[in-house]
């Protein structure tokens, strides 16, 4: 409450008052203008991952339960173990490039961690 009382009572200072009349008027559109590009590939990218993990974590494991028979147990474990995999070889991969100066192999050329971690047998 006393913060509340201070803040109605106090003025601003100059500063901010210079600042306030120079911020945007309509910053979204500007934000649009300048960065439209660089928000679109970050909006493609979000949905693109969200996509991926939602059929990676969601529907895999119920997949290889149901429609291919594998052991829930074994499919669990799998899929707990390619998780770890995967975020190693992303730390690898990071460490790596940057030793290179960012001209390491890509990772599209590697089989994905993920795959490589799915029981084969019954």
């Amino acid at each position: 409450m006393l913060g509340f009382w201070l803040r109605r009572k106090l003025e601003e200072t100059p500063e901010f008052a210079h600042m306030k009349h120079m911020a945007a008027k309509h910053p979204f559109s500007e934000l649009m203008r300048g960065h439209g590009k660089a928000v679109i590939v970050g909006i493609l990218t979000t949905c693109t991952t969200a996509g991926h993990n939602g059929l990676l974590f969601a529907h895999m494991p119920a997949y290889l339960d149901k429609t291919l028979h594998y052991d829930p147990r074994s499919v669990a474990l799998a899929q707990n173990a390619s998780d770890r995999k995967a975020k190693r070889a992303e730390v690898c991969d990071v460490q790596n490039s940057a030793r290179a100066g960012f001209t390491s192999g890509t990772r599209a050329s590697r089989t994905p961690a993920y795959f490589t971690s799915i029981p084969v047998s019954q």
